[in-house]
């Protein structure tokens, strides 16, 4: 039933937008309903230009698939999507379907169509990302530090840049949580709850003749929406780790990083299929950059297992060697100034003179890298940048 003015008005007193360093900050608080309007409305704007940019560039994929004139497929995409989407309805909870309809009558869109903003990654598209964590031994002040780069799969996806935003959410049931995100998603890729627990996705690809995905269905409650039950619910690394388990099988191949800032713990948790396997810190290190390298999956991954050899392992898993470089290989304690150069390699490293060998094209910041993010979960500390390119990331409001 639709709110009276009076109970709109109270609805959206309860939440707020601003802008930091240029920035969308969305802070929202209520029921699953009432955190959607307030998202809605807010950044109404917003979603309508992202809603318009998203459709032009589907347009353009769906015309190179199905080999269609361009104006042709501009016609079809909405429609198209739309009714594929559906799909996911069966599996997508009443909450989140509650705040999907929010959004949707805040801002003036199809309800379908927030649910195609979370739904995209397993129709569609896939990321790259990578990220890492540290603690102890290797951290500056000894508690956990979580980093990570959002990389978009394809250059021509830089048109969600203009539409990021930072979101705190104060829902009516379970814990808050910040996240960035594109406006209108419900989901999460990357985030921090005020439990002190931090997370972050990256993607592999399986070998060609792989068969954990023979038989998985790719309609499945949508990846960022478990992320996010994982944000606003898990008490520990360990929940956090049986509520992804939990949404398995998984049509795709994916890690998490979660951290735990209460246990003083990360692990990684690879997962295909039905399979998955769980990384546990080593010498107070921990890191991902879309290569499954535990004994489980590792052999499954496209580019192999990784070796002690890092001329060899820099050859078909770049970024993972790179990373063993960065973090496990040298001596120094990771602060939040070192971990921004580990997110911007190879700016740091070559503002020294550093040059990467020709076997190794692949750095951990590349140009598709859309945003850091850098995360204390003890402190609830976020910091971020929207661009992982030379400059520093500004420190954003704590839960």
């Amino acid at each position: 039933m639709p709110l009276t003015s009076f109970e709109r008005a109270r609805v959206l007193s309860a939440a707020r937008r601003e802008t930091i360093d240029g920035l969308l900050v969305l802070h929202l608080a209520g029921t699953p309903y009432e955190m959607g309007l307030q998202h809605g409305a807010l950044c109404g704007d917003e979603i309508h230009g992202f809603r318009r940019q998203a459709y032009a560039y589907m347009a353009t994929l769906i015309a190179s698939v199905l080999r269609l004139p361009l104006f042709l497929a501009r016609l079809i995409t909405r429609p198209l999507l739309l009714r594929q989407v559906r799909a996911y309805l069966p599996f997508t909870p009443r909450e989140y379907l509650d705040e999907m309809q929010g959004i949707a009558e805040g801002a003036g869109v199809h309800m379908l169509e927030a649910l195609l903003v979370n739904a995209v990654w397993e129709m569609y598209l896939v990321g790259g990302c990578s990220e890492f964590a540290v603690r102890g031994s290797r951290s500056a002040d000894g508690d956990l530090l979580h980093g990570y780069n959002y990389d978009l799969a394809d250059p021509a996806h830089a048109f969600i840049n203009p539409y990021l935003a930072l979101i705190f959410s104060r829902p009516s049931n379970g814990f808050p949580f910040a996240q960035v995100n594109t406006v209108g998603c419900v989901g999460a890729n990357a985030g921090l709850s005020a439990r002190g627990i931090s997370v972050a996705w990256d993607n592999t690809y399986l070998r060609l003749d792989s068969k954990l995905l023979a038989g998985v269905s790719r309609h499945c409650m949508p990846f960022e929406l478990a992320l996010r039950r994982l944000l606003q619910y898990a008490d520990s690394a360990d929940a956090g780790v049986e509520i992804v388990r939990g949404h398995l099988p998984r049509p795709t191949a994916d890690i998490i990083i979660v951290s735990d800032a209460a246990a003083d713990r990360a692990v990684a948790m690879e997962m295909a299929g039905g399979t998955f396997a769980l990384r546990e810190m080593q010498d107070d290190t921990l890191w991902s950059a879309n290569s499954f390298v535990s004994p489980v999956l590792g052999p499954e991954d496209r580019r192999g297992m990784p070796t002690d050899d890092l001329d060899e392992t820099g050859s078909r898993l770049g970024r993972y060697a790179s990373y063993t470089e960065l973090i496990a290989q040298t001596p120094d304690k990771i602060d939040v100034p070192r971990a921004v150069e580990i997110l911007r390699d190879p700016y740091p490293r070559e503002k020294h003179g550093y040059v990467y060998p020709p076997a190794r094209p692949r750095t951990i910041c590349r140009p598709v890298t859309s945003f850091s993010l850098i995360m204390q979960p003890k402190a609830q500390r976020n910091m971020g940048g929207r661009s992982a390119h030379p400059g520093s990331p500004g420190a954003l409001p704590g839960l």
